[in-house]
């Protein structure tokens, strides 16, 4: 069994068969944008081809620096709450 490195167990294997989706959706999504002609359809697509590219590379970046650190969502929470925390206080004045 190989060791875990990083947070949550991530392997450099586990991250690197995590792109095999983003490369998929991305092929798939080049081969449908040329007979739609859409820029809305062309724009999603890249915007999740995007967000899909840097969950892998932030995977990779967990299992290089082989420690813990903090999830994307954790840090999305943490902003969001001091946003909040913030905005109450400015309401109080």
């Amino acid at each position: 069994m190989e060791e875990n490195n990083g947070k949550k167990g991530f392997t450099l294997g586990l991250a690197l068969l995590d792109a095999v989706p983003v490369i998929a959706f991305g092929i798939n999504m080049a081969l449908l944008a040329k007979p739609l002609q859409s820029r809305l359809f062309l724009a999603g697509a890249i915007l999740s081809l995007f967000a899909g590219s840097c969950m892998v590379v932030y995977k990779l970046l967990l299992v290089a620096a082989k420690k813990e650190a903090q999830t994307p969502c954790s840090c999305f929470m943490n902003c969001m709450k001091k946003a909040e925390q913030k905005i109450l206080k400015e309401n109080r004045l």
